[in-house]
């Protein structure tokens, strides 16, 4: 097995560059130094600089000397913690739930769900481009699986109308596209839902700490009726903590805790993590003007960007990227902009037979003006070589 894995590593890296993981050291002027170089870094989820808040950082050292580095068991048996249950209750006040239960990954967060939901008897819903396992979560439940496009809500109807004969329907999309920085019209989805009787599971890991008033998301203030099964929440985000938490009604949390095959054997996150996280919740609640920076910020940024004529995303958000209708493209976009000082993201479409590819921007409050004027400077320099070629 070995002599085919490397055959197809080898057919594989001829026309895809192999993925590396080059040791990175990031600052806190919002540049980092990877590959021997000290570039303005763009990759960075950690939107309010959480990560080094000394209130944040504090509360972690403090779960560390008390109960050490890991819960040692899973929830079920003796990995429970007061860190646990404090953080649960927290971030379940925070999104305007009753309750909320943690896992591991944002991945096993939504694998648990699905198999715990559902059955051969149900459907997925997803968006067509998720950057959730949506369809592994629908094969290991025997679901079938449903595509649309969350920027056109009429495909939503077209795909619950399609499964219609279903027991149960499950619709699982993110409010803010992580590929685009795109906010999904959440009050038509969540009428699109109620009218097909679907349950909804919202992803709120990517706008959680930049959007809302309060950081809490494109949901936040939304009156959710009985269609809202949760609210997944990737704290690795905006949260600069660890662990993903779903959160609900009771109901659904105490259904996920005794029906998912995967929660009983999960070790617990640790626990001084969810410490820390209790403290960036409040400090998340407090950085109003940090969050008027940031999204000032990548409005400058995109704004300036589409001067330059690339396909730029329609983005109110942090997140701002540009199309490329070829992966090479991309790939020789996003190399000149590194040599020239700048760090960004390139991503895949995950849609069979398109070379489709992106350039992704996450902005940061930490930038400052004279950054993200380099880099467009850069990005004008590469675009007018281009032209010339």
């Amino acid at each position: 097995m070995l002599r085919d894995l490397r055959l197809e590593s080898e057919q594989y890296q001829a026309v895809t560059p192999q993925r590396e993981l080059p040791t990175a050291e990031r600052f806190e002027d919002g540049c980092i130094e990877v590959r021997g170089k000290r570039v303005v870094d763009f990759s960075s989820w950690d939107y309010l600089g959480l990560s080094r808040n000394p209130r944040v950082v504090r509360a972690a050292q403090l779960g560390l000397a008390e109960l050490g580095v890991s819960a040692g068991s899973s929830r079920l048996f003796g990995g429970s913690t007061i860190f646990h249950k404090r953080a649960e209750g927290q971030i379940a006040k925070f999104l305007g739930q009753q309750s909320a239960i943690s896992f591991s990954s944002r991945n096993q967060a939504i694998l648990s769900l699905a198999t715990s939901v559902l059955s051969e008897r149900d459907a997925l819903v997803c968006d067509e481009h998720t950057s959730l396992p949506c369809s592994d979560a629908a094969y290991l439940s025997n679901a079938s699986v449903h595509y649309f496009r969350s920027s056109d809500p009429d495909t939503l109807d077209v795909a619950l109308e399609s499964c219609a004969g279903k027991r149960r329907r499950l619709l699982v999309i993110e409010t803010l596209s992580p590929s685009t920085g795109a906010q999904v019209g959440l009050p038509e989805i969540m009428a699109i839902a109620r009218r097909h009787s679907a349950g909804v599971i919202l992803d709120e890991s990517f706008a959680v700490g930049a959007l809302g008033a309060r950081g809490a998301g494109v949901s936040e203030g939304f009156q959710f009726g009985e269609e809202l099964i949760g609210i997944i929440v990737d704290c690795c985000f905006g949260l600069a903590s660890s662990g993903t938490y779903v959160s609900g009604s009771q109901i659904s949390t105490d259904f996920l805790v005794s029906r998912s095959r995967t929660f009983q054997s999960e070790a617990a996150p640790c626990p001084a993590l969810c410490a820390a996280l209790e403290v960036a919740l409040d400090a998340c609640e407090l950085s109003i003007q940090l969050r008027a920076r940031l999204l000032g910020l990548a409005s400058y940024f995109s704004n300036n960007l589409r001067k330059t004529g690339l396909n730029v995303s329609d983005t109110s958000s942090q997140i701002v990227s540009i199309a490329f209708e070829r992966r090479s493209l991309a790939r020789s976009f996003c190399d000149a902009l590194f040599q020239r000082g700048s760090l960004c993201d390139l991503l895949s479409q995950p849609t069979a037979f398109n070379e489709t590819c992106m350039a992704r921007f996450v902005i940061r409050a930490c930038h400052s003006e004279a950054q993200l004027d380099a880099t467009l400077q850069s990005v004008s320099d590469i675009v007018q070589r281009v032209a010339k070629d």
